[in-house]
């Protein structure tokens, strides 16, 4: 039977002296300060579905390793339940930390955007992507493996670079290296911060009903130096000046109703943030990049499973990625898989947040949403992800009925 143990970084849990009592104390160490690393303020709890978690290996097979596997922004490593039991029952210990500062709640609900704990600033997740470094170094078994989904891409994808020599494999899914249809490859001009009274000016257009097209494109050349809004090139300029501004940073925003439709049905995390805490991931993600065009070499097999034209991560950056890693590895140790967009979405392999593919009616919308992911692309991609893991060469999730285009 498998053991899912559940370590929660909060002053009012007790810690079980029997936890983890399989692995040695050096890599239990390390893995409560990477549980740390999540630990809430004191007015905050972890949700239940966002504590960190360590589920062992099938006991009735020879251990085949340790896979790592980091979730998205603002979601939990509920995402990966499925997949983790899966993995495990394959003869994984499979490790779901939490990312620093998300999955909290309060009893005063209006605290949890005010004092969230999300991070501002790409420091934060460059940190942690440091701990799961050292957790792979002294994680059991003879595989290492690191994955991760989103912004939890991103993370793994710095965990594979830093730790070439620790880990065996990485499987990035839907990395956020950059916001969506922000990433150039070509730099923009160099922009001056806003004063405080243009910034305002530009918040009351932005914030205005009626059309100001006009305007706004005049607001976009005098501010940016722009000929027309999001022009290749000219997107990420915008968002450096952005980013350079004092009151947009602070600005609450929200996932919308389609978030709170996936809580009310059992998704864990939370739908609202600032801007800032979305900044920190885009810098984070085009650090990490950066990384890989400088690197000279990569000693890690690498799959990257990408969404067609993703609404949830830039796809020109995830593209900029695979090229690079093709020179870094070589197509003999990578694997690029690209899933039609129309079909798949970013999240692809939560049930959680996928419940609009759940069928009219259905009276439990989770194992019906499941159902169709599964119908449609998810159980191909349990089975070539496994396939991937366990191979001593990389699985290219080959083409199959327009589900998966494999890009070389």
């Amino acid at each position: 039977m498998l053991l899912v143990v559940a370590l929660l970084a909060c002053k009012d849990v007790e810690q079980s002296s029997d936890l983890l009592n399989n692995f040695e104390p050096e890599f239990v160490a390390q893995w409560q300060t990477v549980v740390e690393a999540s630990e809430p303020p004191a007015e905050f709890s972890l949700q239940a579905a966002c504590i960190p978690q360590v589920i062992e290996a099938n006991p009735q097979q020879a251990l085949k390793g340790t896979i790592i596997i980091v979730h998205g922004f603002t979601a939990c490593n509920q995402q990966f339940f499925d997949w983790g039991l899966q993995l495990a029952a394959a003869g994984y210990h499979v490790v779901l930390p939490a990312l620093p500062g998300h999955g909290l709640e309060a009893e005063q609900q209006d605290l949890l955007l005010e004092a969230s704990g999300l991070a501002n600033n790409a420091q934060v997740y460059s940190d942690f992507s440091d701990q799961l470094v050292l957790l792979g170094q002294l994680s059991p078994g003879p595989s290492k493996i690191i994955a991760g989904l989103s912004v939890g891409g991103a993370v793994a994808a710095a965990v594979a670079i830093r730790g070439e020599q620790t880990f065996d494999k990485a499987l990035l899914m839907a990395p956020f290296l950059a916001i969506p249809m922000t990433y150039s490859t070509e730099p923009g001009p160099q922009l001056a911060p806003l004063s405080p009274q243009e910034e305002l000016d530009l918040l009351d257009l932005l914030n205005a009903e009626t059309d100001n097209s006009e305007q706004l494109e005049q607001i976009w050349q005098q501010f940016a130096q722009l000929l027309e809004q999001f022009r290749t090139g000219v997107a990420q300029s915008l968002l450096a000046l952005l980013k350079l501004s004092t009151f947009i940073p602070q600005l609450d925003y929200s996932w919308g109703p389609a978030c709170e439709d996936e809580r009310a049905a059992g998704r864990a995390g939370i739908c609202n943030f600032k801007i800032s805490n979305l900044f920190a991931v885009d810098s984070f993600g085009r650090e990490t990049l950066v990384a890989y065009q400088q690197a000279e070499s990569l000693a890690v097999q690498v799959q990257l499973v990408a969404v067609e034209n993703d609404s949830g991560a830039d796809p020109l950056a995830i593209q900029t990625l695979a090229e690079r890693l093709n020179s870094l590895v070589g197509e003999q140790a990578l694997g690029y898989c690209l899933y039609d967009g129309e079909i798949v979405p970013h999240s692809f392999i939560s049930k959680y947040d996928n419940i609009v593919l759940a069928d009219a009616g259905a009276t439990d919308v989770l194992s019906s949403a499941l159902a169709n992911m599964e119908a449609l692309w998810l159980s191909r991609f349990y089975s070539e992800a496994i396939e991937f893991i366990d191979s001593d060469t990389p699985n290219f999730f080959e083409h199959e009925q327009g589900f998966c285009i494999q890009q070389s």
